[in-house]
């Protein structure tokens, strides 16, 4: 997509005689992409997508902090409670994909308006949920509206940035989850509930915040350019789309490296306390050092996307960060307080990195660019989220079979290192 928007852009230069000799559709298509990518206003788009992305990480882990009173009120099981808490995950796989490809026909506006109202009507429903099923239910209906919020925000970006922006753009996006998912696993028990007493009245204040950032979105968010549809693949048949994507190799390699990064992130995110703990932590230290990894997972987003392309080729980084998760996750065995919170720190540092890279590879692919991001996207965290799935579930199973948890951190380390060679192989546009 850069490359022929650049084609483009040098026979327009080369003088008004030659102009004439592009089809109007062209001249239209490098028109639209210019004007997204200078104008200021693609800085105002990018802290709204921001904002509704953390609106998405402070009500799908919400539960964590709230199990206690809920399986008290509601009289449930463990066993219920993790299914109902697993229950967007799933519904997530089988939405990502389909709705990718409805955000590149619908437009990004539409489509996070959708995603964020769905993310709000989760918070609500559990705020009403009397039992397992109306739970479950609450928890699913996030799982219909996260794609088009997780996905639509990829296409946002290769919409608005080009270039070095896009890296940087990219790295400052994907924070927005993980504060939001911060801020409900600590503020929750801390600040909120003290205040309001009760568990319901805690999901439904995250449900609210939602959906004011839904309006916000609504009133100040834009499109590119009036009547941009065509420039941003609105008329595109679907299955065009679909096969045009999946018989290139390069873009199955960025998905399945994406998708080995997801077992990691979400089976530390789930286990990182309790594997602290038994290693003879206390549950108020290990809670601490646990946040650490969140607090670099922000830190990494946010510095290394947006020197990579300046520095260092973006592939080589995304090599030399997944090698470096590998041996973080081996430090994090060890046991040894030092060398555990140094494994911690830069497995978080580079976790947080290297999905905006990765992400970043995709769209600069001349097959996906901003008018198939939405196809792409969808693809790449579909498959994201079955490792999100498989990660967490191998680890525990791990845990019960062998009655420790290195055996499971040991396969992690293995799956990434695997990662680092097949990496090589990514072609870089």
């Amino acid at each position: 997509m850069l490359a022929y928007r650049s084609a483009i852009s040098r026979s327009l230069r080369i003088g008004a005689a030659d102009d004439a000799f592009l089809p109007k559709e062209e001249r239209q298509l490098t028109a639209h992409l210019d004007s997204a990518y200078e104008s200021p206003y693609r800085w105002v788009m990018l802290a709204l997508g921001w904002s509704v992305y953390f609106c998405f990480g402070l009500i799908s882990f919400s539960l964590a902090p709230l199990v206690t009173p809920i399986m008290k009120d509601l009289n449930l099981t463990y066993t219920q409670l993790g299914i109902a808490a697993g229950a967007w995950p799933l519904i997530y796989i089988a939405a990502a994909y389909p709705e990718g490809l409805a955000i590149d026909r619908i437009g990004i506006k539409k489509s996070l308006l959708i995603g964020a109202l769905c993310v709000s009507a989760s918070g609500a429903l559990r705020a009403m949920a009397n039992d397992f099923a109306g739970l479950f239910f609450a928890v699913a209906v996030f799982g219909l509206g996260a794609p088009l919020i997780s996905v639509g925000l990829p296409k946002l970006i290769a919409t608005w940035f080009s270039g070095q922006e896009r890296g940087t753009a990219s790295g400052i996006y994907y924070t927005g989850a993980t504060a939001g998912i911060a801020v409900s696993l600590s503020a929750t028990n801390a600040i909120l509930l003290p205040l309001v007493r009760h568990w319901r009245i805690c999901f439904l204040i995250y449900g609210i915040a939602t959906l004011i950032v839904a309006m916000m979105w609504v009133r100040l968010a834009r499109s590119p350019s009036a009547g941009s549809a065509r420039a941003s693949g609105g008329d595109q048949k679907t299955w065009d789309a679909m096969r045009k994507l999946v018989k290139h190799g390069s873009i199955w390699l960025v998905i399945i490296i994406g998708s080995t990064t997801f077992i990691v992130s979400h089976s530390l995110n789930n286990w990182l306390p309790k594997i602290l703990e038994s290693q003879a932590f206390t549950a108020a230290m290990a809670g601490i050092i646990a946040a650490i990894f969140s607090l670099f997972r922000i830190i990494g987003g946010l510095s290394i996307p947006r020197i990579s392309s300046s520095v260092i080729s973006r592939k080589l980084m995304t090599s030399g960060l997944l090698l470096a998760t590998t041996l973080s996750i081996v430090a994090i065995q060890s046991g040894l307080e030092l060398p555990l919170v140094l494994g911690i720190i830069t497995a978080g540092v580079c976790l947080g990195a290297v999905a905006p890279l990765l992400l970043t590879l995709l769209m600069d692919m001349p097959a996906v660019g901003s008018k198939n991001m939405g196809a792409g996207g969808g693809l790449y965290f579909s498959f994201g989220e079955i490792g999100g799935v498989l990660g967490p579930v191998t680890i525990g199973y791990m845990r019960d079979v062998t009655g420790s948890f290195y055996t499971g951190l040991t396969v992690l380390a293995a799956v990434i290192g695997c990662m680092v060679v097949l990496s090589i192989f990514v072609k870089e546009t």
